[in-house]
């Protein structure tokens, strides 16, 4: 496509983006189905302990091609054009949430971006996260005090 005058520069931007959102719908659909096979597998142990390993073994598949899937969604996304909506997109790999909480990078950027008077209007998590982390972000955001896992409704229904 043509880039010479600025209309041409806005239909090669928007042609490109919409062919960036194309590129991230298969990965998408993919994710959702791994997704869906993960959701299976209890079922699928219940009642034959022959089976444990077998679906190991499954779980460890869907869960690593839903994490590929979602890696190509993300990197897809960073070839979105926000300019348009007067906004920037920041992507950041969190691999050792101990060592960095999701909540102190979190609030590392939300600074950053305050001291160059851009406001953070959300975030989202692509892939897979620790229930710890989610726990230690909502006990930092609630400002809980003494709050421990065994609270939590679905540790005592399902022990986890």
């Amino acid at each position: 496509m043509a880039k010479n005058t600025e209309e041409e520069k806005s239909l090669r931007r928007k042609a490109l983006e919409k062919a960036t959102l194309r590129a991230a719908e298969i990965p998408l659909q993919t994710a959702q189905l791994c997704l869906e096979g993960l959701l299976e597998i209890p079922a699928l142990i219940d009642g034959n302990p022959n089976a444990l390993s077998d679906m190991g073994v499954a779980s460890l598949v869907f869960s690593a091609g839903m994490e590929g899937a979602l890696y190509n969604v993300q990197i897809n996304a960073l070839g979105v054009d926000l300019s348009e909506q007067g906004m920037v997109q920041i992507s950041m790999n969190m691999v050792d949430t101990h060592g960095t909480p999701l909540y102190r990078a979190f609030e590392f950027i939300k600074s950053e971006a305050d001291h160059y008077g851009v406001p953070v209007v959300g975030s989202e998590i692509v892939g897979l996260v620790p229930l710890d982390a989610m726990l230690d972000s909502a006990t930092y955001y609630l400002g809980l005090h003494d709050f421990s896992k065994d609270q939590l409704l679905e540790k005592r229904v399902f022990g986890f």
